[in-house]
């Protein structure tokens, strides 16, 4: 949270809601809420807060950096051609 206030001048000291589950041995499975989140994810990228997570754009690494890549570019077009040059 500390983290995110900084980056984002978020005025709250703290979460209103929070929730984490962690699965140890498996992949989390869809439920009927996960149209509900990538709606929501969607309406956040309108507000410039950016989703990468396993549930959002496929759940192996490569997909999770293909994303991560999709989204530096979203934010700064030349980030990731400056990347690969280097």
């Amino acid at each position: 949270h500390q983290e995110l206030r900084e980056t984002y001048q978020i005025k709250a000291l703290a979460p209103v809601y929070q929730h984490l589950h962690m699965w140890p041995h498996a992949l989390p499975q869809f439920d009927l809420y996960i149209e509900d989140a990538h709606h929501m994810a969607e309406v956040l990228e309108q507000d410039g807060l950016y989703i990468s997570a396993n549930w959002f754009a496929g759940v192996s690494v490569p997909d999770c950096v293909r994303e991560a890549k999709a989204i530096a570019t979203k934010i700064n077009p030349r980030a990731v051609s400056r990347s690969i040059a280097e």
